[in-house]
């Protein structure tokens, strides 16, 4: 939204005025650009946002892009200081911190390069952020991914008896009962590859060594300007394990390519490249053998977070749980080494006829989050370039078969648990 009185904007995105004057920043226009609020003063553009949470997080995000910045990491969108010094503003409408605008444009997944640039920048980043270990401050810690994926294997379970116990079962409701037992049985089996790679212990090694991750890695956080690029929204950094971003960034965008083995492959080797993590082939195997996506359809359904018609439900379901097979062949193609895949994890096709009323060309409306990012700074532009040995590329794909997939419509299902995806969007 963009309006030439910039109060309006202000007061659109829930602040107040008084936030901008901690800054000394008198705004002579303003517009909301997806969670921010772009903000142009005398001085230059500058960016606004609301933090995702509490004050003492975002203590830990500031010293955490001082940091990567100190790296020599480019374009890191640092914090602005208020005119107290403060990196942030405590103010009853939310707790807010500044930096400046970056134009640019959003990386585009949809092109086969960019996605394979986005593995390589997230490798140079967590690399820059390898070693942050702030002293004297509360550090922030998620819910253990295996604890929040038994959570919601409990929660499938409930669904899946609100759908066989309805006294008049809906088309959606039909589709999940029809599967619900082998998509429970297979995020079972993926958890039991994780326990059976003792993940609790890797993570914690992880955290106790210093590797850092962004936990909301997404194109939209990646902004290309020419031969420039920008790293966004340091709101959601925590200590952990890198495989978490490597592995959300893929169950967001490998559908794009009906995870093709070799795009799959050769996503990896950009990450490898840049990266000196020691890669547990096991660990990313069972993380990606997670059946998130159908998973997350399911919720959306019971819960009415999304605003679909009751047959778009259904192909989103019918969609995701589709592409569960072409994700388990390429995970066991991929990491054929890392311990052969067990066969009852494959999924079978889906156990459902479509209704002959349900519309096949139907188009599934993709949410915009409102999660655009704003970069700044007055760094160093270029990133050294490391030497190491190169990493054997796991599995028998080859990399020359790499190629632009057809999109699959499914890549409009997006899990919000782990950020939306969104078509680029140009920056001004």
């Amino acid at each position: 939204m963009s309006t030439p009185d910039p109060f309006g904007a202000i007061e659109a995105y829930g602040a107040d005025l008084e936030v901008l004057e901690e800054y000394n920043c008198v705004p002579i226009r303003a517009r909301i650009v997806r969670d921010l609020l772009k903000v142009q003063t005398e001085s230059g553009a500058r960016v606004l946002k609301k933090g995702a949470h509490k004050a003492v997080h975002l203590d830990w995000s500031f010293l955490c892009a001082e940091y990567v910045a100190k790296s020599g990491f480019p374009n890191v969108p640092r914090f602005i200081r208020t005119r107290y010094g403060d990196p942030y503003v405590l103010h009853s409408t939310g707790t807010y911190y500044m930096t400046a605008w970056r134009p640019g444009r959003e990386l585009d997944v949809q092109k086969t390069n960019e996605l394979f640039d986005g593995m390589r920048i997230l490798g140079e980043w967590h690399e820059a952020a390898f070693g942050c270990r702030p002293q004297g401050i509360e550090v922030p810690r998620r819910t253990s991914f295996v604890t929040r994926m038994r959570r919601a294997a409990e929660v499938l379970q409930r669904y899946r008896q609100m759908a066989q116990s309805a006294q008049e079962t809906t088309s959606f409701q039909r589709v999940f009962a029809a599967n619900a037992q082998d998509l429970f049985e297979r995020l079972l089996g993926s958890l039991q590859r994780l326990e059976d790679a003792d993940f609790p212990t890797v993570d914690g090694a992880a955290r106790e060594q210093g590797w850092v991750c962004h936990g909301d890695y997404t194109c939209h956080n990646v902004i290309l300007d020419d031969s420039a690029y920008t790293v966004w929204n340091y709101d959601k950094v925590y200590p952990g394990l890198p495989l978490m971003d490597t592995a959300l960034y893929l169950h967001r965008y490998m559908p794009a390519y009906d995870w093709d083995p070799a795009v799959l492959a050769s996503a990896l080797e950009r990450y490898r490249e840049a990266s000196r993590y020691p890669e547990d082939g096991q660990i990313l195997a069972a993380l990606l053998t997670v059946p998130l996506r159908s998973m997350q359809v399911v919720s959306w359904y019971f819960q009415r977070s999304r605003d679909w018609a009751e047959e778009e439900f259904v192909h989103a379901l019918e969609m995701s749980l589709n592409m569960d097979v072409q994700r388990m062949v390429a995970v066991q193609e991929v990491f054929e080494d890392s311990r052969e895949i067990p066969v009852q994890l494959l999924p079978g096709p889906v156990a459902w006829q479509a209704d002959p009323i349900l519309v096949q060309d139907r188009q599934v409306p993709s949410k915009v989050s409102l999660a655009d990012e704003a970069p700044a700074g007055d760094f160093r532009s270029g990133v050294e370039a490391r030497t190491r040995p190169k990493r054997p590329l796991p599995g028998r794909a080859n990399n020359a078969r790499a190629k632009r997939r057809t999109p699959s419509r499914v890549a409009s299902h997006r899990p919000k648990l782990w950020g939306d995806a969104t078509p680029a969007d140009e920056r001004e």
